[in-house]
């Protein structure tokens, strides 16, 4: 058996109600609803930042937790893989935008 997580996608739909489990479904929208309030912080620090990218990174893990869900059709992984990995940019461009404002004269708070 290959050692590609996608490759364990059969595109049969195996899971007892449903796509994915309702822990990570339940994960995903606690990830996703921290995500929104954070974002409405409009970051004027590297604190708020932080905890905006803190909260992308964590949407981002949600989506690859869904991902590893067994019979999900190829099309879906790729789906949501692509997903997490623009929720792990976004949290890189805050973590660097914090660092941003933590550098500059007068910053750090």
């Amino acid at each position: 058996m290959s050692a590609n997580a996608a490759d364990r996608h059969t595109g049969s739909l195996p899971c007892p109600g449903g796509f994915v489990p309702d822990h990570l479904s339940l994960r995903w929208e606690d990830a996703y609803n921290q995500y929104v309030r954070t974002v409405a912080l409009q970051a004027s620090g590297p604190g708020e930042a932080r905890v905006i990218a803190e909260a992308s990174a964590s949407v981002a893990a949600a989506w690859r937790a869904i991902s590893d869900v067994a019979g999900l059709p190829w099309w879906g992984v790729t789906a949501v893989r692509s997903a997490a990995e623009t929720f792990d940019e976004q949290a890189e461009q805050w973590r660097a935008f914090a660092t941003y404002l933590a550098e500059r004269p007068g910053g750090a708070r």
